[in-house]
């Protein structure tokens, strides 16, 4: 079995094989929003860590590419957050799709100049203010510095201000030249917080022309705490935002019938990690694995990194045993329920590796007495009565094992459940250890 979910080829756009929540006829009415009208839009695509933003808009993009009728860019903040400049890293995606056009350099060469005058400045006062300890040469300081400051806006001011029109006027005229310009900007709020208020700033004062789509992917709230970060917790973050965001979107969620985001996911995954078994057995993998997924609301990338343990624990049985055929339903059950544990709770999951946690504790810190049997608010889930009779006391161990006799769980051997399967789940721990160093 795969360890992780192979990258997708989003150059072949919304394919049913790849287009598992059915997202092609959004990403179409987002394109007919865009392409209808020649405003300087800037979107936000809103959504939680883990959601499949990402992997929207390299679909959507791939798609895009795919009509022939407007230019797209995709560009990956995170990845470039080093950079000094957020402009210049903005234009020189901009000046890639132009072939090299010597006009368009030339503005770029001149805006950069104009702008990199004006970090100077700034930087000079943030410098000099970090060694003036005298109050008296400190505010003498300061004047010398304001009258130079005034001096050089005198002395540039007509010629930035030409710079940055004429920049401007020519990423109108390449915009026109291209019919459409779709910017893409991903990974938004993982950045440094003062390189992504930059990015967004700058996309206001500088590349705000008609025929210019920007679309900035970010988690919202992520994004008004790097605004406070950056500009004090006082701030308005939310009405921060509205200056630079035309409209907000959101992904849709799957609506068919008894179909949620997350099992679909997790069917999806376990096909592409070559994950084999019997029908019955995949059935209750995706089962067991959906029950956990509600239950700690798992985003797409937590149901990821589940599915990653999930594996490493097949991939050792398998090893060892080559005669294996998969799990027994208790051997699952357990094996998904740490694999899930993990990732969404590890100082609880540390506890269970060492043995240092009761079945009321774990209950209570797991929230296992949210988790009910087939939806059903009455029935005990599997997983409960398992643990019960793995951790609780003798009196706990009996019930749970009627419990698990009267609603025809599994047959078990009443004798060995205890202590063969606290060894059971400590060994399955131990495996999952091995990632500790991640």
């Amino acid at each position: 079995m795969r360890l992780t979910i192979p990258p997708i080829d989003v150059q072949n756009g919304f394919d049913d094989d790849i287009d598992i929540f059915k997202r092609k006829q959004y990403g179409e009415a987002l394109f007919d929003l865009i392409t209808s009208t020649e405003d300087e839009l800037v979107l936000a695509l809103d959504g939680s860590w883990g959601e499949g933003k990402s992997t929207f808009v390299r679909m959507w993009q791939g798609w895009i590419n795919e009509q022939n009728q407007v230019e797209s860019i995709y560009f990956d903040a995170f990845e470039n957050d080093y950079q000094a400049d957020p402009f210049l890293a903005i234009a020189s995606q901009l000046y890639s799709v132009t072939n090299k056009n010597v006009k368009f350099e030339k503005a770029i060469t001149s805006a950069v100049k104009t702008i990199g005058r004006a970090s100077l400045r700034i930087g000079a006062r943030v410098l000099t203010s970090g060694f003036l300890g005298d109050s008296a040469f400190e505010q003498a300081g300061k004047a010398s510095e304001e009258a130079a400051d005034l001096a050089d806006r005198l002395t540039h001011s007509n010629e930035d201000k030409s710079n940055i029109e004429n920049f401007k006027a020519c990423l109108k005229e390449l915009a026109e030249q291209k019919g459409q310009i779709v910017f893409i900007i991903d990974e938004l709020d993982r950045c440094k917080p003062k390189f992504s208020l930059a990015i967004i700033e700058c996309i206001k004062h500088f590349f705000s022309v008609p025929n210019i789509t920007f679309l900035l992917v970010m988690n919202r709230e992520q994004m008004e705490e790097s605004i406070r970060y950056e500009y004090g917790k006082k701030v308005d973050a939310s009405k921060y935002l509205q200056k630079f965001i035309t409209i907000w979107l959101s992904l849709p969620k799957i609506v068919q019938k008894n179909v949620t985001v997350q099992r679909e996911y997790i069917s999806h995954c376990l096909n592409h990690m070559h994950y084999t078994s019997n029908q019955e057995g995949e059935s209750r993998t995706i089962e067991y694995f959906n029950d956990f997924a509600n239950l700690y609301d798992l985003s797409l990338r937590g149901i990821e990194r589940s599915l990653t343990n999930f594996a490493i624990i097949q991939n050792i049985l398998s090893k060892r045993d080559p005669n294996w055929a998969g799990f027994n339903n208790e051997y699952l059950l357990m094996a998904i329920f740490l694999s899930t544990l993990r990732v969404i709770k590890p100082d609880v999951f540390s506890q269970i590796s060492t043995n240092t946690i009761t079945y009321d504790d774990l209950a209570e810190k797991a929230s296992l007495r949210q988790l009910n049997g087939d939806g059903d608010e009455e029935k005990p889930h599997e997983l409960n009565c398992l643990l019960r009779a793995y951790l609780g006391s003798e009196e706990e161990r009996r019930d749970a094992l009627k419990t698990l006799k009267d609603n025809n769980f599994m047959s078990y051997n009443i004798a060995n459940l205890h202590t063969h399967n606290i060894k059971t789940m400590l060994k399955v721990c131990g495996w999952l250890n091995l990632l500790d160093s991640e």
